[in-house]
């Protein structure tokens, strides 16, 4: 009897250890995703306040403008041809400072939309049709604010009109992870490099991107942990080493594809998504 209720408690310590794990490794996956997210709007939030520094600025300029204008249309009586070239030039300033300041709004605008977009992709873990290459573009773009200072280049090329039926969230969680892992692993002796994202279909059922740093590659004997939970080389530096794990199960459960790396000594690395057009409707 005493031995039968023994066995019970431990089995009970042992349900609640495993909850307490699980619920732990969630909130690390959790925090994760949101690290990624985070870097990104950062760089976004620097964009829109210089774009928006640049909208009052020109605003700021308008009343006086307009105020020329005024006084030399209330101006008495002058030469005809000296009065159309004074009321030319203001009104091309005027003009320019309008195209100037739409110009500002529409890109702060651009920004914050494809920001929402993410925010919804990556934290709702929704599916929709998209435009593979056009989402693609449109995460590199957040990246290269985020490190708008860096002597960083990121390249985008590919196939247009690659439609997927899939979890741009996902992908986007993905491509993101890819190129801050270059950046901050690659590019670690030098601090600046290139970055070449490439989209193209492999096949009528699949498609393939590849994320090509010129770094200094992964040493041999890391390149086949690169994957595995908790494996990093910044551990001192904040690094989880939960990156890249968590990239290859979503890869490969939700969005059904698989991932491979690859780094051959001076030639840097390459990681290459191969993704279904149409993600698998269940995980079982």
């Amino acid at each position: 009897m005493h031995r039968t209720q023994e066995v019970e408690q431990r089995n009970a310590e042992l349900s609640t250890a495993l909850q307490q794990l699980s619920m732990a490794q969630h909130e690390l996956v959790r925090a994760e995703k949101l690290a990624g997210l985070g870097s990104l709007v950062k760089g976004v939030a620097i964009e829109i306040s210089a774009a928006l520094s640049n909208a009052d600025m020109v605003a700021m300029t308008l009343p006086q403008q307009v105020e020329s204008l005024a006084r030399l249309h209330a101006a008495p009586g002058d030469d005809g041809t000296r009065l159309r070239s004074q009321v030319a030039g203001y009104l091309g300033a005027l003009d320019e400072s309008h195209k100037q300041l739409r110009q500002s709004l529409d890109q702060a605008r651009h920004v914050i939309d494809v920001l929402q977009q993410l925010a919804v992709d990556q934290t709702s873990g929704q599916r929709r049709s998209f435009d593979l290459l056009a989402s693609v573009r449109e995460i590199c773009d957040l990246t290269r604010l985020a490190h708008r200072h860096d002597p960083i280049e990121i390249i985008v090329t590919g196939e247009p009109e690659l439609i997927l039926d899939s979890y741009p969230g996902s992908i986007g969680q993905v491509l993101n992870q890819l190129v801050e892992n270059a950046i901050v692993h690659g590019f670690s002796r030098t601090g600046e490099g290139t970055i070449s994202v490439r989209v193209w279909p492999s096949g009528h059922e699949a498609v393939r991107i590849t994320v090509h740093d010129d770094g200094i590659g992964i040493p041999p004997a890391d390149l086949s942990q690169v994957f595995a939970p908790f494996f990093t080389t910044r551990l001192a530096q904040g690094g989880s080493g939960l990156g890249l794990t968590i990239s290859r199960n979503m890869v490969n459960g939700i969005l059904g594809g698989r991932i491979e790396i690859a780094s051959p000594p001076g030639s840097g690395t390459t990681v290459t998504l191969t993704l279904p057009r149409l993600a698998p409707r269940s995980l079982g």
